[in-house]
Formats: C-alpha cells, structure tokens, sequence
C-alpha cells in the first residue's frame, strides 16, 4: 500500500513543480529518508493534527468549488444519476462485477482507498484500548468519511469543474485540473 501512495506523492510533486521525474523521485526519497532517520518518533504527534486539519481545508475547498457551481449543482447530479443507470452503465457494471480480474482489483482499490483491514489505518492500526468494540466503530466511521464522503464530493467536485474527464491521461492530471480551477475560479 505504502508504495501506490508514495508514487502518488512523486508524480503529484513532479506534475505540480514541472521537475524531471528523476529529480522529483530523488527529492522525494531525500524527504522521507529524512522523516525516516530524524523526526520518526514524531510521526504519530505530527500526523494526529495534519491528516485532520488537511482533511478539513480539503472538505472547505470542495464546498467552495460546489458553491461555485451551485446554478449547475442539480443538472450535474441529474447527469451523473443518468449515466449511471442508461443501458451502457447497466451493461458496462454487469460485465465488470462478472469478470473476476476486475472484481479482484475493485476490492484491492477499495482496501488501498480507506486502508480497512490492512492494519495500516492511523487509527485501527496503532491504538490499544481496552474497548475495541469503539474503535471497530471508529474504523468504520473512518472508512464512510473517507470513501463514501470525500470520494463522493471529489467525484462531484470533479463533474462541476471538467467537461470531459477522459480528456486527462492520469487521474493527477485531473485532480489538478480542480486545482486550477479553484485558484483561478474558472470553469474549464
């Protein structure tokens, strides 16, 4: 797991910083081998106010994006409920819930997007309580915050600023196309 979010940080600061990809590994390698060597008895103390305040500028940033848009908030999720129950949806789900392969990586994707189950979690993975049914709870909670609500509002941060999203060849690609448009305001 660690290596996809660690190739996402290098293409993000190689994509962002229009560096070489070279240059953008070995600086990112330089940063986490200084994390690693000098301040890992932080981590913990520095990721419990990070993730939560990161998270909460990212979820302000989405509602701004969807105020924006809020005159094409209602045709946009009438688009996205369309296209997901026309025929070509319907058929394209059944095909891929058949198909073993693909079935395989929804549930690899979906463990790497919220990390239930692969002890890597910052919450499930390194408290020790004596009430485990609460953080069963809380791992819970974690998983709905970060795949049902974040995701969702991406998605919909997505549809709101891109006229076609499979114009971008990387998912990075697009995620800075929302980017600019929340620094620049404008609708591409």
């Amino acid at each position: 797991g660690t290596m996809l979010q660690s190739n996402a940080v290098f293409l993000s600061f190689s994509e962002f910083f229009k560096v070489s990809k070279v240059g953008a590994a070995f600086f990112t390698l330089g940063v986490f081998l200084l994390i690693i060597l000098f301040f890992k008895d932080k981590i913990d103390s520095v990721t419990a106010v990070l993730i939560p305040l990161a998270t909460a500028v990212f979820f302000v940033f989405i509602l701004i994006i969807i105020g924006e848009n809020i005159e094409i908030l209602i045709p946009t999720v009438k688009r996205i409920i369309d296209g997901a129950f026309r025929g070509r949806a319907l058929f394209g789900g059944s095909f891929c819930f058949v198909n073993t392969i693909a079935l395989k990586q929804g549930f690899a994707r979906g463990l790497l997007s919220n990390e239930a189950g692969a002890g890597t979690s910052s919450l499930s993975g390194t408290e020790k309580s004596d009430d485990p049914q609460l953080y069963g709870v809380l791992g819970i909670l974690e998983v709905f915050f970060d795949t049902t609500l974040i995701c969702t509002l991406v998605g919909l941060a997505i549809c709101l600023t891109v006229n076609n999203p499979t114009e971008f060849n990387t998912g990075i690609d697009l995620i800075y196309q929302i980017y600019y448009f929340f620094v620049l305001f404008e609708y591409h």
